[in-house]
């Protein structure tokens, strides 16, 4: 029987020592959607800030004949919709990315990388 306050290397149950080699069988499709589609969502935001405002100056720069005030407020529509719009799609792309990853893996073992304790 287990003493609760055994220390790890005394427990069967946990090994002190890793061979470092660890295969990736599966990957959760719902949770790789979540992660690319907010991760999406979040570069597409920082994008739009970035981008957005030099378009807009230069469509200032150039006197305004241009429709400047409907191209600035697309700019603004585009900051709101951008990330909704990116992240629904990196979330599809990612439940499939998964998905195809899985059956992938199957057929093939999965991906092989090594890992080792950090200090």
């Amino acid at each position: 029987m287990n003493q609760p306050y055994e220390t790890p290397s005394s427990n069967p149950y946990y090994s002190t020592h890793s061979s470092g080699k660890k295969r990736l069988k599966s990957v959760s499709p719902l949770k790789a959607g979540i992660v690319l589609g907010v991760l999406n969502a979040v570069l597409v935001f920082i994008a739009m800030l970035i981008i957005i405002p030099f378009g807009l100056t230069s469509l200032f720069a150039a006197g305004g004949r241009s429709g400047a005030g409907q191209m600035a407020g697309m700019g603004l529509f585009m900051i709101i919709l951008g990330p909704i719009i990116y992240g629904v799609l990196g979330f599809i792309a990612g439940v499939l990315c998964a998905w195809v990853y899985n059956l992938v893996a199957k057929l093939t073992g999965g991906l092989e990388f090594t890992v080792e304790d950090v200090q």
